[in-house]
């Protein structure tokens, strides 16, 4: 067999914005062939490529089952069909058949892979797809010449950079939607609700308040007071040790807690908290403020309970 030094096709050398060159009948005529050959080829690559899949520890897919792994031959069968459009069609059109299967590996592709092992996967690709041009070019030996087989290097070479780069982007976007949510429950978990009474509960406030938190918070607390049918509700600001402009989504919270029937009332505001709420003009005339838990307890007669 034929090897061919993908190397020589360097990015840029060959390459306009179109993958389609302007180039004569008789090369073009070698690209439809060229298709046509790697198109009969596409379950056998597909095939060979899964079998790396089987002998690797960390695959960017999970270890398939029998349902799985039909699954898996379809996906990479039709992603590997549209490749070989890279030597007939526009970059655009190439690029948009694509972007299906690789929304479908970066959803259901196996998240704990790392970008190494994306990166090892779709090499692994490029040496089975390069492999087989080179059978294509050992078959029709004197009539494909050096310099189409340079430009065949060169799409292969920039079309899988810009697949692992589109890859990338999809598997950080899904790893930080998995970061958001992971957050939105540690901050959940972080605002306790403690039953004072039947209908009476108590929402501590600690640490650092920041505009994600407190829209978590706001969130929570509603479904919260909704679901126990919660009358009243006191926010404890003393445990806070800093807050920034999501002070606005606090105060925010008792309007709409007001909206659903439940009393706000605010307990051992600090100074500095105290300065945030005014440098934000938020007016607090409308709703009951205590220093302390046990001032407010008394004034709503829950002392004794």
């Amino acid at each position: 067999m034929i090897k061919l030094d993908i190397k020589k096709g360097k990015p840029g050398s060959f390459f306009s914005p179109c993958f389609c060159f302007n180039i004569g009948d008789g090369r073009m005529q070698n690209n439809k062939e060229l298709y046509n050959f790697l198109l009969d080829r596409s379950t056998d690559i597909a095939d060979r490529w899964i079998e790396t899949f089987n002998h690797h520890f960390d695959s960017l897919f999970t270890s398939p089952d029998s349902v799985r792994l039909d699954e898996l031959r379809v996906q990479s069968q039709l992603f590997i069909i549209h490749l070989h459009k890279v030597f007939l069609v526009d970059r655009g059109l190439f690029f948009s058949s694509l972007q299906d299967w690789i929304e479908q590996v970066a959803k259901h592709g196996n998240k704990d892979s790392s970008i190494s092992e994306l990166a090892y996967q779709v090499k692994k690709l490029r040496g089975i797809y390069w492999e087989a041009i080179g059978e294509f070019v050992e078959m029709n030996s004197g009539r494909i010449s050096n310099q189409e087989i340079m430009l065949w290097s060169d799409l292969v070479y920039i079309a899988f950079d810009e697949i692992t780069e589109a890859l990338l982007g999809f598997f950080q976007k899904e790893s930080s939607n998995k970061i958001d949510a992971q957050n939105t429950i540690i901050y959940s978990l972080t605002v306790p609700i403690i039953p004072i009474s039947s209908a009476a509960y108590l929402m501590p406030l600690f640490g650092e308040m920041n505009t994600k938190r407190a829209k978590v918070i706001k969130e929570h607390i509603i479904a919260h007071c909704a679901s126990k049918k919660v009358s009243l509700l006191f926010i404890d600001f003393s445990g806070l040790t800093d807050a920034d402009d999501s002070m606005q989504q606090i105060f925010q919270l008792s309007i709409m807690l007001e909206k659903i029937k439940v009393e706000t009332a605010f307990i051992g505001i600090s100074k500095q908290i105290k300065e945030k709420i005014e440098e934000l003009e938020i007016n607090l005339d409308n709703i009951a403020v205590y220093s302390s838990l046990t001032a407010a307890l008394k004034n709503y007669q829950l002392d004794g309970e």
